[in-house]
């Protein structure tokens, strides 16, 4: 791209920021029934639950706040699978949280 295209992408993207969210808050007003990501698991597929990995007390905090967060606002909801698990990852973000 050039410099002058960047630069006028840059300016459409600032002008229009309050169209892109931001936090877990701003997600609360999306309606389901307009975009929604469930887990379709083939009935037929066999189970596999991973190994529970251990979390030093710091990450799993920070964990537990985020998905405290996306809990409040409604984003998530809380499934019980007996015979499945997936361990949480957590990735650092460019600005270093």
């Amino acid at each position: 791209m050039t410099v002058e295209e960047v630069e006028k992408i840059t300016q459409l993207l600032t002008n229009n920021k309050e169209l892109f969210v931001w936090t877990a808050e701003d997600m609360s007003s999306i309606d389901s029934r307009v975009m929604s990501h469930k887990l379709s698991v083939c009935k037929e597929a066999r189970s596999i639950t991973q190994k529970k990995r251990r979390m030093g007390e710091e990450k799993r905090v920070v964990a537990t706040l985020k998905v405290q967060k996306l809990l409040e606002v409604g984003f998530i909801k809380e499934i019980h699978y007996t015979t499945w698990l997936e361990n949480v990852v957590l990735v650092k973000m460019s600005n270093g949280q």
